[in-house]
């Protein structure tokens, strides 16, 4: 068993494909996103959202992540925060914040913060700040808490985020951009590498990701 396959082509190629998987295989084809009128103009594929419009293609990504995150850390009707995170600062630390979770609310933590994890390979704008909740999934603190709930905070700002993707001539080449920070956490020392890649107008891929030293 095999689901949610998605494929790229023009549409004889995607018609020929489909008779080749039902010459094996018994499929469901949920539609071609295009700009036909028979085709399909906003199609959902694992909770995303992909619409066809007359300049582009927009991308969402599943809000029920935010939902739940927020369900879960009681968070519904807290007022939001316009950023995901706030740059770590020595005279901010307190002792508290090294005191290790209850295991009830470690587990809490844990199942929030691969929620965010998932819910940033498709919001670039969360990625670091969930990048740095899912370090303390191990061992978390209420240091960790906090981080999280202000990612929580800021979700409950912005719950949704669409990528928009106009229709461009194909570019011939890809614009990288990358930098560190440079030993920016306070704890290890250790730097975060983050980047974007372009092609032409369109992002493609972006990362956040702690160095080894």
């Amino acid at each position: 068993h095999g689901d949610d396959f998605t494929t790229l082509g023009r549409e004889a190629e995607l018609d020929w494909l489909a008779s080749k998987f039902r010459e094996k295989f018994k499929i469901k084809v949920r539609g071609i996103l295009g700009p036909d009128p028979k085709d399909c103009k906003q199609i959902t594929l694992l909770n995303r959202v992909l619409t066809w419009g007359p300049g582009g293609i927009s991308f969402e990504a599943d809000q029920r992540h935010v939902e739940i995150l927020l369900k879960a850390l009681d968070y519904e009707s807290v007022k939001g925060v316009v950023t995901p995170g706030v740059a770590e600062s020595e005279s901010k630390v307190e002792e508290s914040d090294s005191v290790p979770l209850s295991p009830d609310r470690a587990t809490m933590y844990r199942a929030c913060a691969a929620r965010c994890n998932f819910l940033a390979l498709d919001r670039p704008d969360i990625q670091f700040a969930s990048k740095e909740v899912s370090r303390d999934m191990s061992n978390p603190t209420h240091g960790s808490l906090k981080k999280m709930h202000r990612l929580a905070r800021y979700l409950k700002q912005h719950p949704r985020t669409i990528l928009y993707y106009e229709h461009q001539d194909i570019p011939n080449k890809l614009d990288i951009f990358s930098d560190s920070n440079w030993a920016g956490c306070l704890r290890t020392r250790k730097s975060t590498q983050g980047g974007g890649c372009m092609l032409g107008q369109h992002c493609v891929k972006t990362w956040s990701s702690t160095q080894a030293i």
